[in-house]
C-alpha cells in the first residue's frame, strides 16, 4: 500500500507540482491505494468455475466502492460494517500479505488468531491450510518455534565396517574425561588433570587403551607411538575435529608413517558411533570402579589396561545357552583365544606341539573366528537400527538463512548463518552443509549437520520476496511494481 501511495504521490506531484511528492500520506491516499490493491484482488474473481456457487453460498453482493463482500445472518449486530459484511478475497499474493500483517498485529500467534483477526475486515475460503501454509514461512516464528532440517535415514555401513582385514587396520580415536590424577612424585595430594584415549578397530571393535598427560599434539604422538608399536601403523584413522587431533604434531607423525586420517563433520559424535560406544562403555566401567577415589598416573593407566582387557574378552554376537566355546570376541580375532589372568591347565592337544605347528593352530583358530565374524556379526549388522521418525520434512538448499544449533545456549542465543554448500555422503544424501556465520566481525565458516540447523528463510522465499512483480490494472493503464514489503 505504501508503494502504490509512493506511485500516486508521484503522479500528483508531476500534475500539482514538487509538493505533491513532499508531502506525508495522507489517510484519504491510502484508503485510494488500499482500494486498488482490493480491485486487483478481486479482478479474477469472476471468471473462476465456482463464482456462481461462492455468490450463492456467501451471498455477495458489490457495495459503493465495487467490492464482492460477503452478507450472512448477522445484520442487525452492533458490529463494524466490515465485520458484518467483510470482502472476499481469493488466495493470491496480496492476500498471503494480508495474512503476514494480521499474523504481525496478533504478536505471532497461531492460526487461530490470525484468522479471527483476518476475519474483522476480510472473508478467505476454506483459510486454515492456507493460513497454515503462510504462517510456516514467517521468519520470526521459525527464529522461535521453526523445525530442523530432515537428517537421511542410516545409509550402508563403510566399508571398513564389513570388510575382512586384519585388526586395527582401520580405527577410530577419540578422548575421554578428564580424570584428576595425583603425583606419584610428590605427597602434597595435588592433582592434575589427564585424559583417556579410546583407539578401537572399526572391524573386530577390538580397543586400545592408554592415558595422555593433557590434551596437547605432542601428548597425543606419544599415545600414537606407543599404539603403533603393538599393533602396527593402521590404513586409516577416523576421529572428531579436536584441536589436539588437528594439530600439526600429529596430522605430520601420522601421514609420514602414511596414514589416512579422516574426520567426522563437526558436532554430529553419532557419526563415529563405532567408537564413541566404547568411550561410553570405558566411562562406565570408570565410574562404577573409581567412584569418587582419584588414584595416581600409574594406578589409572592399570586399571584401564584391565579394562582394556575386559573389553576385548566381550561377546560380539548374541549368547545362545548351547554355546561355550563358540563366542566370538575381539581377542579372539586378535589372538585367536581370550586373554585371561590367571594360570590354566595346558591343553592336552597343543602341550606337546612343535613352535611351528602351534603357530598354524593359532592361525586356524584366528582364520576360525573371523568365518564366525563373517557368518554371525555380519548378518546382525544387516538389519538397520530403528530410529525415531522425524516430523520435519524441511531440506536443506544452498543459500537458506539458518538458526546454529547449539546445546549450551539458549535458543535465543544460537548464531545465524547462511548455508553455503551442501554435503552429500557416499550414498549421495545430504547429512551435513558449509554455513557462513560472522565471528567478531569476520566471515567464518562451520561444517554441521542438517540435522542442527534450523530454517529461519529460504532461499527461493528470500528470491520471491524480493523479485516477484506484482500487476495492478487500472482504468488508465498497468502499473507494475515490485514489492519489497508489507501490506
Amino acid at each position: 500500500i505504501n508503494g502504490i501511495n509512493g506511485i500516486n504521490g508521484g503522479i500528483n506531484g508531476i500534475n500539482g507540482g514538487i509538493n505533491g511528492i513532499n508531502g506525508g500520506i495522507t489517510g484519504e491516499e491510502m484508503l485510494e491505494a488500499k482500494l486498488l490493491w482490493l480491485k486487483d484482488a478481486q479482478s479474477s474473481l469472476q471468471s473462476k468455475k465456482n463464482f456462481t456457487n461462492l455468490q450463492r453460498q456467501l451471498n455477495l453482493f458489490v457495495d459503493d466502492n465495487g467490492l464482492f463482500r460477503c452478507r450472512g445472518r448477522i445484520d442487525n449486530a452492533e458490529l463494524p460494517y466490515d465485520s458484518k459484511y467483510p470482502i472476499l478475497l481469493s488466495k493470491t499474493k496480496f492476500t498471503e500479505l494480508v495474512v503476514l500483517k494480521s499474523h504481525k498485529d496478533v504478536m505471532h500467534r497461531g492460526v487461530k488468531e490470525t484468522l479471527n483477526h483476518i476475519r474483522q475486515e476480510y472473508w478467505i475460503t476454506q483459510p486454515r491450510n492456507f493460513i497454515k501454509r503462510i504462517l510456516s514461512k514467517c521468519p520470526t516464528c521459525r527464529y522461535y518455534e521453526g523445525q530442523n532440517y530432515d537428517y537421511p535415514e542410516a545409509g550402508p555401513l563403510p566399508k571398513e565396517r564389513v570388510s575382512y582385514d586384519n585388526a586395527f587396520s582401520h580405527v577410530g580415536i577419540d578422548y575421554a574425561g578428564p580424570v584428576h590424577v595425583t603425583n606419584i612424585y610428590d605427597s602434597d595430594g595435588s592433582t592434575y588433570k589427564a585424559w583417556i584415549a579410546i583407539i578401537t578397530c572399526a572391524s573386530s571393535r577390538a580397543v586400545y587403551l592408554d592415558l595422555a598427560t593433557d590434551c596437547s599434539g605432542p601428548a597425543c604422538v606419544n599415545i600414537l607411538k606407543r599404539y603403533t608399536n603393538i599393533f602396527g601403523c593402521p590404513k586409516t584413522v577416523i576421529s572428531d575435529n579436536g584441536t589436539n587431533f588437528i594439530s600439526s604434531d600429529v596430522q605430520d607423525f601420522m601421514t609420514s608413517k602414511g596414514v589416512i586420517w579422516k574426520f567426522n563433520i563437526e558436532s554430529s559424535p553419532w557419526t563415529g558411533g563405532f567408537f564413541e560406544r566404547v568411550v561410553k562403555m570405558v566411562k562406565r566401567c570408570l565410574r562404577k570402579v573409581l567412584r569418587k577415589a582419584i588414584l595416581n598416573f600409574n594406578d589409572v593407566v592399570t586399571l584401564l589396561k584391565e579394562i582394556q582387557c575386559i573389553l576385548n574378552n566381550r561377546p560380539l554376537t548374541y549368547l545362545y545357552s548351547d554355546e561355550v566355546n563358540e563366542i566370538l570376541t575381539p581377542n579372539k580375532l586378535l589372538y585367536g583365544r581370550n586373554i585371561v589372568n590367571e594360570v590354566q591347565l595346558p591343553d592336552s592337544e597343543t602341550e606337546n606341539l612343535e613352535p611351528s605347528e602351534q603357530l598354524s593352530r593359532v592361525r586356524e583358530l584366528v582364520d576360525h573366528f573371523w568365518t564366525l565374524w563373517q557368518n554371525e556379526y555380519l548378518l546382525e549388522l544387516r538389519e538397520h537400527q530403528r530410529r525415531k521418525k522425524s516430523n520435519s520434512s524441511l531440506h536443506a538448499n544452498k543459500g537458506d538463512v539458518v538458526l546454529i544449533k547449539d546445546e549450551r545456549l539458549k535458543r535465543s542465543q544460537w548464531r545465524l548463518g547462511r548455508v553455503k554448500k551442501l554435503i552429500r555422503s557416499k550414498d549421495f544424501k545430504i547429512r551435513a552443509a558449509e554455513v557462513n556465520v560472522i565471528t567478531n566481525g569476520k566471515l567464518q565458516t562451520l561444517k554441521r549437520p542438517v540435522s542442527k540447523l534450523y530454517p529461519v528463510e529460504f532461499e527461493e522465499q528470500r528470491d520471491q520476496k524480493d523479485k516477484s512483480q506484482i500487476k495492478f490494472t487500472s482504468d488508465e493503464d498497468t502499473i507494475t511494481f515490485l514489492c519489497f514489503g508489507g501490506v
